[in-house]
């Protein structure tokens, strides 16, 4: 019976600073126009600030082979933060082989995460593009808008708390078939519940008279921001999926090989619980919501496509490898922020990848091409393309900038 005990600890610090920039980058005159730099002002004064964290942490993991075809994996680990305490997360996971050929397993898990330093504390400014019936109550356009800490005032003053850490429990079953040694498949599901997850806010507007009136009864006279987000505790999530992955090489004697992998997945989220709307941001009117129907069904739940297929062949012969692979993107729905008429649906697309390598040595050269036939996403509705600015969702699960050719060249030590 083999057994096998791994143990570490671990200490670690991160920081992070933001220094006030160029004045001409975030200046505001008296002229009554936002100035600074296009797309994306400068840092101010009120952007600057130095944060630091510490987090010690300790692991073990014991295997063992609890027969010859059964084995299983325990495993723990506690961690401490300076600024969110303590915790201990840990796993459980087992695999029966009944014969060489054919095994299931499984696992459970549960997973903590404390939020990052930028989701705390990191600021900016930047020009954004909103569309018809938009979240601020204005016209469609391009409005200055801002990321704040969840600790500025101005935040505070719309809903803003402090950050909990993220928690979780997953569950995963699959099994793993190799009938020859040229082919190989295996299949898992899962279940994944997110308690707790940040996002960033809906952009809360900063402009209306009734907000504008609460801001100065608060001492909050100059307003630079059209809308401000920050991030949040916005809920809980539940992801289920499947993934399963084949793959068959074929040997062609002196003619080389042919390795033909495919896979497929799919997973859907749900959002089972959406915090409590701040009783402020209730108070100043029906359109203030920390999380808008866009954060909602989009940010949490359906910003990546449910379902992704990948089929792929690399064919080697001597120093030359040659790899193609055909994507499909299922589709994905952008959602408006207050009204489902704004609402658009993207179909799946495929996408077609080709590369060419050559080795020599230590070295190996290789050129290819993503998006090989150009392919665009479909285009945005007139109403939220910004007069034709941004014609293509920014949720394209390929982007939008359609085909890229590059070259590489690695070295291997």
């Amino acid at each position: 019976m083999r057994r096998r005990c791994r143990s570490a600890r671990n200490g670690c610090a991160r920081a992070t600073r933001i220094k006030s920039g160029e004045p001409a980058s975030y200046y505001v005159g008296t002229s009554g126009v936002t100035g600074g730099a296009q797309g994306f002002a400068g840092w101010g004064p009120w952007d600057a600030r130095s944060v630091a964290r510490n987090d010690l942490s300790e692991y073990v993991q014991l295997e063992t082979n609890l027969t010859d075809r059964w084995s299983g994996s325990l495993a723990a680990r506690h961690e401490d933060y300076s600024d969110f305490g303590s915790t201990t997360s840990g796993a459980l996971s087992t695999r029966f082989d009944f014969t060489e050929a054919f095994a299931l397993r499984g696992s459970i898990s549960t997973g903590f995460r404390a939020p990052t330093l930028g989701q705390q504390h990191y600021s900016a400014t930047t020009s954004t593009a909103y569309g018809a019936g938009n979240s601020l109550g204005l016209p469609a356009g391009i409005y200055l808008s801002g990321l704040v800490p969840v600790d500025n005032q101005l935040a505070k003053l719309l809903g803003a708390t402090p950050l909990k850490p993220e928690t979780s429990k997953s569950i995963t079953f699959g099994a793993v078939w190799t009938p020859t040694e040229a082919l190989n498949m295996n299949v898992d599901v899962y279940q994944i519940n997110v308690d707790d997850r940040i996002a960033m806010s809906s952009t809360l507007s900063t402009s209306t008279a009734v907000v504008l009136n609460y801001l100065a009864a608060n001492g909050i006279t100059n307003v630079q921001y059209s809308g401000i987000r920050y991030f949040t505790n916005a809920g809980d999530v539940r992801s289920q999926g499947i993934d399963g992955v084949a793959s068959y090489r074929s040997d062609l004697g002196d003619a080389g090989t042919l390795t033909t992998t495919f896979s497929a997945t799919y997973n859907k989220n749900k959002v089972t619980n959406v915090l409590p709307n701040p009783a402020i941001l209730t108070q100043l009117g029906a359109t203030f919501v920390r999380l808008g129907r866009d954060a909602v069904l989009g940010l949490l739940a359906d910003t990546a496509p449910r379902s992704k297929i990948i089929l792929g062949e690399t064919y080697e012969t001597g120093r030359w490898s040659f790899t193609g692979n055909a994507i499909r993107y299922g589709r994905v729905t952008v959602y408006s922020s207050t009204n489902s008429m704004y609402d658009q649906s993207f179909p799946g697309k495929w996408i077609f990848d080709a590369s060419a390598s050559y080795s020599v040595n230590r070295l190996r050269f290789t050129l290819g091409v993503d998006n090989l036939f150009n392919t665009y996403p479909e285009e945005v509705i007139p109403s939220q393309n910004n007069n034709g600015t941004f014609p293509y969702p920014g949720a394209s699960p390929f982007g939008s900038q359609g085909a890229f050719v590059y070259g590489k060249v690695q070295y291997r030590w």
